[in-house]
């Protein structure tokens, strides 16, 4: 390998092989170019080659040289070459150069035309330093590439325009956000899928106002039963009611579908998935009336749902969990409404008061999280604020 160290910070490689080019991705150097021939060619045979521009260990341009007198064998390579650019930077730019020589002075050049054509801007959400040192190893990694992802820039657009920047929701409109939701939704691995014995959906009425929701029914397998022995002797099983979170703002059914079916499989149990109105469209409090109206739902068809009603549980994550806490007390103070079971409050939202409409809390707030995670990646205090403003608006007097 052989290395040129320019002004400017860039670490400048050319390699004789892909395989060792593509240690570069594998982060062994920070930032940098590389050149690298179709396998151990060398560059005076013609075959292809290309320059990486990495920001960071993620590539985001290409520059592919070749030459006149490229054999068919060699075009062909310099169509793998092109294939193996696109998959170190799949959302990047490709540029594509023929040229009668090629010499060292082609490196020289691609550092000169990726330094003028590139400015490197810092991670979009990086790590705040307040919270970096508390953070898992393996989060901040994860969170790092898919979160905080590097943009290009180049006369002021972005070199990867395919690619959105992890700006967060709450940076933004809301009417930007629901254009493309996906652009500010930072994707989570799916966790396991079991088979269940059947999966249903109902819709049914709700008010205030008028419409309808959707409500998704796991039940287990025959064999999740067996194991479980949880069934009465007239054949009903115990049933749980989810509530997704999302701040009331985002989530559906597919946000707790992985874990609705791995409760149903390893308890034996029906689960019931509730996908109630969200907000700024139905704001405070529709979501929780929304979520109380299919909870009596269940009890009211709990024969044809085969659920015993008097091991019914509820429960949710973050917004989903406020729900839960709440429908809990209009249960207990519903004469007509069979005792719960059980409430699983998950991260629950349950206190509204300290969320100020801009800027930091006060010093003086009861929960000491509001200070020192003001900047946390994933709820920072601004994330949390953009919620509560949707859901609840912005007066403070009701």
């Amino acid at each position: 390998m052989k290395e040129y160290k320019p002004s400017g910070g860039f670490k400048v490689g050319y390699y004789d092989s892909v395989k060792q080019a593509q240690k570069l991705k594998m982060g062994q150097t920070e930032l940098g170019l590389c050149g690298a021939t179709s396998g151990a060619k060398s560059l005076a045979e013609g075959y292809p080659t290309l320059v990486h521009l990495l920001g960071r260990r993620y590539p985001d341009s290409v520059i592919v040289y070749y030459m006149k007198r490229c054999s068919e064998s060699c075009i062909f390579n310099l169509t793998l070459i092109v294939h193996i650019s696109q998959w170190f930077t799949p959302a990047g730019k490709v540029h594509i150069h023929e040229v009668s020589e090629l010499t060292e002075q082609h490196f020289q050049n691609s550092i000169s035309l990726l330094s003028n054509m590139a400015e490197i801007k810092p991670l979009v959400n990086a790590l705040h330093p307040s919270v970096v040192d508390r953070m898992d190893p393996q989060f901040a990694e994860i969170y790092t590439k898919y979160q905080g992802n590097i943009q290009m820039f180049h006369r002021g657009n972005f070199l990867t325009p395919n690619t959105a920047p992890r700006l967060r929701a709450d940076q933004v409109t809301y009417e930007e956000y629901n254009a493309d939701r996906s652009r500010y939704t930072f994707s989570i691995a799916p966790g396991p899928y079991p088979e269940v014995g059947c999966v249903k959906s109902y819709r049914i009425p709700v008010s205030e106002p008028a419409g309808e929701i959707e409500i998704q029914l796991f039940a287990p397998t025959q064999e999740a039963i067996a194991a479980g022995g949880l069934r009465t002797a007239d054949g009903k099983l115990p049933a749980h009611v989810d509530y997704h979170g999302g701040g009331f703002v985002i989530g559906n059914l597919k946000s707790d579908e992985s874990w609705c079916r791995q409760a149903c499989q390893a308890i034996g149990c029906i689960i019931l998935n509730v996908d109630y109105r969200l907000a700024p469209e139905y704001p405070h409090p529709v979501p929780t009336t929304d979520s109380w109206t299919a909870l009596k739902w269940v009890f009211d068809n709990a024969q044809e749902l085969m659920v015993d009603t008097s091991r019914v549980s509820i429960g949710g994550l973050s917004a989903g969990g406020h729900i839960a806490a709440v429908l809990a007390l209009l249960a207990r103070d519903e004469p007509s409404m069979p005792r719960l079971a059980l409430q699983m409050l998950i991260v629950p939202v349950v206190d509204t008061r300290f969320v100020p409409l801009e800027g930091p809390c006060d010093p003086s707030v009861p929960y000491e999280s509001y200070i020192t995670n003001e900047f946390a990646p994933c709820l920072p205090l601004n994330r949390l604020r953009w919620f509560y403003k949707l859901w609840l608006g912005t007066d403070m007097g009701t």
